[in-house]
């Protein structure tokens, strides 16, 4: 298994516990900071929910899957990801308002580039075939027009999947979240302690700029509309 496998694998199974992804993850470290990053959004996320689920339900979703899944692991794990996905969606069903007002974007895309923020130390710039399958699948090729970018992965955007990207910016390192179908109606001031930025609107959803104070966030946020713009 290669770096590009490796990572296909980790962003649709994370959980992966077949040899080729073991043994990729234990060889190359560049692969290994993101499979732990990718673990501490997964239970971030996860985290955030607080959703109780009483004993005696974990019982039962338990035994309900292992009674009835006794093939191969691979196939018990998909049983119980599939099961625990859908208990969270029963019970968001109840809480989801509340969890929405306690919860703003602004923290969202704080909380994001926190749990991924050893990534910012990347400093070689992507070729474009490196980056652009990724773009492609959010029809969002318009982004490479944000700047030399240095770090380019598929992640949870709150509401669906998404881009974050990290531009070589003139101060140092820049985030740019790009959420489709994750909506504003204005810009959104952000305040990361030493780092600033904005939330923007944008055709299809919204993006998120942060970086150094003094860096040029409106002229990339232009950049990337104007691009956008041409791109329809």
């Amino acid at each position: 298994m290669n770096c590009d496998q490796f990572k296909k694998q980790l962003m649709t199974d994370p959980y992966d516990q077949s040899d080729a992804f073991l043994e990729h993850r234990k060889s190359c470290d560049s692969c290994a900071r993101q499979y732990r990053a990718a673990i501490q959004f997964e239970k971030s996320l996860s985290d955030a929910f607080q959703i109780p689920v009483e004993s005696d339900q974990q019982d039962k979703l338990a035994e309900s899957v292992i009674k009835n899944n006794q093939q191969t692991k691979k196939r018990k794990r998909q049983i119980i990801a599939i099961a625990a996905s859908l208990l969270i969606l029963a019970s968001s069903l109840f809480i989801g308002n509340e969890l929405w007002k306690r919860r703003t974007l602004q923290d969202f895309v704080l909380a994001h580039i926190d749990h991924e923020i050893e990534f910012l130390r990347n400093s070689r710039k992507l070729e474009t075939l490196e980056y652009m399958p990724l773009l492609k699948q959010f029809n969002s090729e318009f982004l490479s027009q944000a700047g030399p970018i240095t770090y380019a992965h598929k992640c949870w955007m709150r509401s669906s999947y998404g881009a974050h990207l990290i531009l070589a910016g003139k101060k140092g390192p820049v985030t740019l979240l790009w959420m489709p179908g994750e909506f504003v109606s204005e810009t959104m001031p952000l305040d990361y302690g030493q780092l600033v930025g904005k939330i923007y609107e944008a055709t299809g959803g919204s993006f998120a700029l942060v970086g150094e104070p003094g860096e040029m966030i409106e002229s990339i946020a232009e950049a990337v509309r104007m691009a956008s713009a041409m791109n329809q």
